[in-house]
């Protein structure tokens, strides 16, 4: 026969010991740069949070002259991002064309648009008025037949026919011989300076 003995009395204390909240979320501050680094923080992001990539000030104007240069900001400018520029960065150009005798020779390839254009013959020594030859986008756009201003030996004069065009591209001269010398006489030299954008 077994006996079964009824413990009364007893108690069982149950110990509940907490698990520490080890995760924190935060607002995302991953910062751009050049090269790979592991962080220190102990919090975490969520799938959805959203990560500043991109600023939104308006890229400054680029002056003539201004040499390139490595930004130091950690945020990164669009990729469809647009830089204003200045009115107009001037270009000169200097060259040399031999006279045809034709009534229109065109100058090409000056990879400008002239608005300020000189002229000069190589001539060791030059007819009055074939000293120097120059126009701008203000006479040619005021007198349609292209007028330049000729300097001469002592004194300077307006004459038509001699610059007739001023090109996307260079610019155009005549034989023209009537009054202030030719820009375009058979075999002779000449040598300009163009100032355009």
């Amino acid at each position: 026969m077994i006996m079964l003995r009824a413990w009364t009395g007893f108690k069982m204390a149950i110990h509940v010991t907490p698990i520490p909240k080890l995760t924190d979320f935060a607002t995302p501050a991953i910062a751009l740069g050049t090269a790979a680094a592991a962080g220190s923080a102990e919090t975490v992001v969520r799938s959805d949070s959203t990560v500043i990539g991109f600023d939104t000030t308006v890229p400054g104007n680029i002056a003539a002259s201004t040499a390139a240069a490595t930004g130091s900001i950690n945020f990164a400018a669009r990729r469809d991002h647009t830089h204003g520029t200045v009115d107009a960065l001037l270009q000169a150009k200097y060259g040399q064309y031999t006279g045809d005798a034709s009534s229109a020779q065109t100058i090409p390839n000056l990879g400008i648009l002239p608005v300020f254009l000189t002229i000069s013959k190589r001539n060791t020594a030059p007819a009055a008025g074939e000293n120097f030859d120059l126009t701008n986008t203000a006479i040619m756009d005021n007198h349609a037949s292209g007028y330049t201003y000729t300097f001469g030996a002592s004194v300077g004069s307006f004459y038509s026919g001699k610059i007739t065009a001023l090109n996307t591209d260079g610019f155009v001269v005549s034989n023209d011989v009537t009054t202030g010398g030719s820009l375009n006489g058979s075999g002779n030299s000449y040598d300009y300076l163009a100032i355009g954008y």
